[in-house]
């Protein structure tokens, strides 16, 4: 759940007027909203249309409320324009009206927001329409009739009904409406339908006479306590209606760094029984508010809560942080009893904390029968420090967007648990479950704050549920909680904090135990790598490719035969890593006899598989019941995939007496066994596992002899190749391999099997005759590199190349290298087959199983050159640079200086390397005189001859480098062709260009221009000149461009009027001031005046005095009212004018008696 900030709110103006009663007075209010517009120059007009015609609204005695009192609002010039002439700053701001209207009928009414600085533009309107008649539903105060409660208290100190009331001009969606904000001030208020349900009353305990609003109309919001003062206790009932925010607490305004406490010291009760809140319900208060003691009772079937927040709302608006202490905090609530029977929350419920940084203590909260839309233990940026929530027969359903359940929105929780109880959980694949943070809790308010964390015990309990309960999510925010999980399973995936940012990396702190059902293993998905030095009590599944396991402790209890049901890690996968573990396979007592504990079970699923398990330490998995034997690690592996077996065998700590690791191939058949423990029957087991197709066994603690007695205890045939690696040697079944491994000089035995052989005494270790060897061969080495000439461990060995014959030559017993390949030596002993002790041309044929094959590779020899490559700078910047270009291509060629080393002789360099060269590829795109080019190693090869590829590679090349300058852009101000004399200058633009895509200047783009509003009309503009961007890969030009100011009105402004002179000659005098002259040097100044009911007079021209004043005299002015009005006119246009008037009244002369 979140808050989405518009880019832009439009400015609203509203009234609550509706209805009127004829020949009274009605008091209404005109309201606005400024939204983000910052005009300060602005009036408020109303005009009245009836029957299509324009109503007169001066028969209707308008009257503004200002300084406590009525005034009259009089016209200007047929207008009725609301606030100063020359405007207020647009603000949110609600201020009654007063008016009679003398007939009955349907009127036609306008609200006009205009700016003054835009020539009376319309900032906001608003259209309405009011009925004159008997007036339903009005307040009747003595002679005045009211049309809400809201007029009312705005005329009356902000009272009505004996609570006070403040009301606001809503915007967005809501623009046309109204807000309406009730504080019960800790009296006891019920709030009820009224009018067939469609309005709603508010009844204070002390006052009779209730409030009734129409929800159509206004947002209500109700406070149990006061604004910026704390009370005792709170008490709200409510039984039907619709209010918008429901809070039982207070409301203290104040800023981040204090404010005025609005605190409830004692109780707060709230009891629904119907009705609907459709924003938000809090226990407690609003910004500086504390509550004490909240409880909250919720029933009726009906009943209908939007989004309920245990605590209070904070909104980060205040002094509080998630670290303040509760104590402290400003906007804490103490405890929380939260109960609701019946009923429905159609958006979500927030268990402890609050919206905000908010903080509560201990949270009670009891659901019952309750429809749920989405649920948390804490909602909104809140902290809780213990919830306990029950939560029974309730049903969980998708509504609109909101489906989630967590312990955390956004916020903190210390301990939560939450035990449901034969609930119902609808629309599963579309509930975003988690046990921790909510996934996608989208950090939009934490700034770099804490990130939304359990730091105590999470715990959920699902119990006889009338659906598949859903599947909990770990993510972030746990690593240092303890989680307890019963009745459902858990997974461990990939999370999203917010759309942009996917979290794959998790952590378990020291000291710390997540806790699972035994028989639901937790699921861990693809790329995730959980680590940390915490514990796991259950076993785990894994349910992708690439799972990384590091650090932890992980028990898991047997509870059966099957894989799920009796192995600590569990997966079929080809990539994942468990690395530094502590793996305990936990038998009951009571199991002793029945099941065993395995510890990584691994299943490949193409011959790419690869494994890393090392370090880990496993404990508890051994025994044998029935077939079943226990085994620590288990690669199952029917791909013939290249697992180093070694590697997990023996970088890993076993149980002893156990099979520390076995590999399986097709049928379960055994290619691999590592043995921890002197244990010949286990020994003896693998060599069974193994007798058909062969394999490995390593057995370090076992003996030989040992095990071949073992063997004889229950003898069987083999027939695969099978060898041991033992405490004291090794055994094989392959005399050919024997015979290898005497001739290295190894410890080895000859296991034979004879079916016919004496009982015990079937299996037996044969003589081994030792097979020829050389000594001194490599297992590679580079082409041409000096011959060898071969020593060998016996005499009379001949040796022949059976596979890459033409890669070396053997000449007298001197292998030389010729050309790179894979070589295979055969070796045989010549025979002695006349017996005459020597071996020479008389003799024929070779000592019967007296052979061998040794293998050598010979790879290219590397050249690396160190000189002879440039750029071409061909066409470039006067043929000695590169000019930027935003690119890391480097076209390349041969020079005169090429160098080359590591030739097997003395050689030319050249001769070796095609004409043409690849692309280079600069270290990076920017300006530098050297540059480092890079030939990739694809390039590299491609840049050898055909021949000298198949015995050559090069070395990476270093030595090339670029020199790359500067490239030119300009920056030129955008001209601004029609700026209107007296405006606030417009934002200035600049165009630039030489940019290469995707490019842009470093620095603050700034201008310089000596124009200010006032400046006047001039011939050839002002200049405007762009600076202050740099680059260190563009040489920047700036060019200027010109504000070409024009000219507007003239402004004159009147500043004195008075009338002088005897009873019978009266002159009126009139001053005035040419303000501006709309943007030119001068203006001309004209005045006149016009009698009332008389026709006007000719304007008359007149010049200024030395102070600038114009003056304008009517001598003998009759005995009536004057309008005076003065008119500047500039000479560029006709159309160019302003005009001040005033309206003086020459009072007729008393007569003498």
């Amino acid at each position: 759940m979140g808050w989405i900030h518009a880019a832009e709110v439009q400015p609203v103006i509203f009234t609550d007027l509706g209805t009127a009663v004829t020949n009274k007075p009605i008091v209404f209010n005109v309201g606005t909203a400024k939204g983000t517009m910052n005009a300060t120059n602005v009036r408020v007009k109303i005009s009245l249309t009836t029957n299509n015609n324009p109503a007169e609204l001066s028969s209707m005695g308008l009257k503004y409320f200002q300084d406590g009192k009525w005034n009259t609002w009089n016209a200007e010039n047929g207008e009725y324009l609301f606030g100063p002439q020359a405007g207020f700053s647009l603000s949110d701001l609600v201020s009654p009206i007063l008016m009679t209207p003398t007939t009955a009928g349907t009127y036609s009414c306008q609200l006009d927001v205009v700016d003054l600085k835009q020539s009376n533009k319309v900032l906001a309107t608003r259209t309405f329409s009011v009925v004159v008649g008997d007036g339903q539903g009005l307040i009747t105060k003595s002679d005045t009739v009211y049309s809400t409660p809201n007029a009312y208290a705005q005329s009356h100190g902000g009272y009505c009904s004996g609570l006070p009331l403040e009301t606001r001009a809503l915007t967005g969606d809501n623009a046309g409406k109204y807000s309406t904000l009730v504080y019960a001030g800790g009296v006891p208020v019920t709030v009820s339908a009224s009018g067939a349900n469609t309005k709603i009353k508010i009844t204070a305990a002390d006052d009779s006479e209730a409030m009734v609003f129409d929800p159509t109309k206004t947002n209500i919001g109700l406070y149990g306590g006061m604004k910026n003062s704390t009370v005792e206790n709170s008490t709200i009932v409510m039984t039907g209606g619709t209010l918008v925010d429901l809070f039982g607490g207070g409301y203290g305004e104040g800023d981040k760094t204090t404010g005025t406490q609005a605190d409830v010291k004692g109780k707060t009760s709230i009891t629904i029984s119907g009705g609907t809140v459709s924003n938000i319900l809090e226990g407690g208060g609003k910004y500086y508010a504390k509550s004490n003691e909240v409880e909250i009772n919720i029933s009726g079937a009906d009943t209908k809560i939007a989004t309920l927040y245990a605590g209070g709302y904070d909104a980060g608006l205040t002094s509080n942080t998630l670290e303040t202490p509760l104590a402290e905090s400003v906007n804490g609530v103490q405890t929380i009893k939260l109960t609701m029977t019946d009923g429905e929350i159609t958006e979500g419920i927030g268990c402890g904390g609050g919206q905000g940084y908010t903080r509560t203590g201990i949270s009670t909260v009891t659901l019952k029968d309750v429809k749920i839309a989405s649920f948390y233990g804490v909602l909104a940026n809140g902290r809780a420090d213990q919830i306990t929530a029950t939560l029974t027969g309730c049903t969980f359903a998708k509504k609109g967007s909101y489906y989630e359940f967590a312990s955390v929105n956004r916020g903190t929780v210390k301990d939560i648990t939450c035990t449901f109880d034969g609930c119902t959980f609808n629309n599963l694949e579309q509930i975003n479950a988690c046990l921790g943070p909510v996934n996608g809790w989208a950090d939009s308010d934490t700034n770099g704050k804490i990130i939304p964390c359990v730091t105590g015990k999470a715990t959920f309990k699902f119990v006889d549920s009338k659906t598949d309960n859903p599947v909990m999510q770990i993510g972030q925010g746990l690593e240092s909680a303890d989680i307890e999980l019963v009745g459902t399973k858990a997974k461990l995936a990939t999370f999203k904090k917010n759309a942009s940012t996917t979290i794959s990396t998790f952590g378990i702190d020291k000291g710390k135990t997540w806790t699972f059902d035994n028989d639901k293993p937790l699921s861990i998905g693809e790329g995730i790598t959980l680590n940390g030095e915490g514990t796991i009590n259950g076993h785990i599944a894994l349910a992708g490719e690439n799972v990384t396991l590091k650090g932890l402790t992980i028990n898991a209890t047997s509870i059966g035969t099957n894989g799920p049901q009796k192995t600590v890690i569990l997966g079929a996968c080809d990539k994942v890593t468990i690395q530094d573990c502590k793996l305990n396979g936990i038998v009951p007592a009571a199991d002793k006899n029945k099941y065993v504990a395995n510890g990584i079970d691994l299943t490949t699923k193409s011959e790419s598989a690869s494994y890393t398990i090392t370090g880990n330490t496993i404990t508890g998995c051994n025994g044998l019941v029935d077939n079943w034997t226990a085994i620590n690690v288990i690669v199952q592996d029917a791909k013939s995939s290249k697992i180093d077996n070694s590697a997990i065998a023996l970088e890993n700590t076993y149980d002893d007496q156990s099979f520390g690791y076995v590999r399986m191939t097709a049928n379960d058949a055994w290619s691999y066994a590592y043995i921890k423990g002197a244990d010949n029957y286990k020994a003896a087991n693998a060599f069974y596992c193994m007798k058909t197709n062969g394999g490995t066994i390593v057995a370090p603690d076992a003996t030989c002899d040992d095990i071949l007695k073992e063997l004889n205890g229950e003898p069987f045939a083999i027939t695969g190749s099978v060898s041991a690696t033992c405490k004291d040697g090794y055994i094989t079944t392959n005399s050919a391999d024997a015979s290898k491994m005497l001739a290295e000089g190894k410890a080895v035995k000859l296991l034979t099997y004879n079916a016919d052989g004496a009982e015990g005494a079937k299996f037996a270790f044969s003589e081994i005759n030792v097979a020829p060897l050389i000594t001194n061969l490599p297992d590679s080495v580079a082409f041409a590199s000096t011959p060898i000439k071969l020593a060998f461990n016996t005499k009379n060995v001949e040796v022949t190349a059976t596979t890459g014959s033409e890669l070396v030559s053997l000449t007298d017993g001197v292998l030389s290298f010729l050309n790179p390949g894979e070589v295979e030596l055969t070796l045989k002993v010549k025979k002695d087959s006349n017996s005459d002790g020597k071996i020479d041309s008389n003799d024929s044929g070779y000592e019967e199983g007296l052979t061998n094959t040794q293998k050598l590779k010979i790879t290219k020899r590397t050249l690396t050159l160190t000189a002879g490559i440039v750029p071409n700078y061909a066409g470039k910047q006067g043929d000695t640079a590169i000019v930027y270009d935003a690119k890391t291509d480097v076209t390349l060629k041969w020079n005169d200086d090429i160098a080359v080393s590591g030739l097997p002789w003395e050689a030319a360099a050249s001769g070796y390397f095609k004409a043409d060269l690849p692309t280079g590829k600069r270290a990076n795109k920017n300006v530098g005189d050297k540059v480092p080019v890079e030939i990739t190693n694809a390039d590299l090869n491609a840049l050898l001859k055909t021949d000298s590829a198949k015995r050559y590679t090069l070395a990476p090349i270093t030595f090339v480098t670029a020199k790359v300058v500067k490239a030119k852009a300009t920056v030129k101000a955008n001209n601004v062709s029609d700026h209107t004399f007296g405006l606030d200058l417009p934002p200035f633009e600049a165009t630039t260009t030489g940019l290469e895509s995707g490019d842009q200047l470093d620095g603050t783009l700034k201008f310089i221009c000596s124009a200010t509003p006032n400046s006047v009309v001039k011939e050839g503009g002002y200049d405007i000149m762009p600076y202050g961007l740099t680059s260190d890969n563009y040489a920047i030009t700036f060019e200027k461009g010109t504000l070409t100011v024009k000219a507007t009105n003239p402004k004159i402004e009147i500043v004195d009027a008075k009338v002088t002179g005897t009873a019978d000659a009266k002159t009126i005098t009139v001053q005035a001031k040419l303000v501006h002259a709309g943007g030119l040097e001068t203006a001309t100044v004209t005045a006149k005046d016009v009698e009332s009911e008389v026709a006007p007079a000719s304007d008359i021209t007149i010049n200024p005095d030395a102070k600038g004043i114009y003056k304008f005299e009517v001598s003998n002015a009759a005995a009536k009212k004057h309008t005076i009005t003065f008119t500047a006119t500039t000479t560029e246009s006709s159309d160019n004018t302003g005009t001040a008037s005033i309206d003086v009244m020459v009072e007729k002369a008393l007569l003498r008696t």
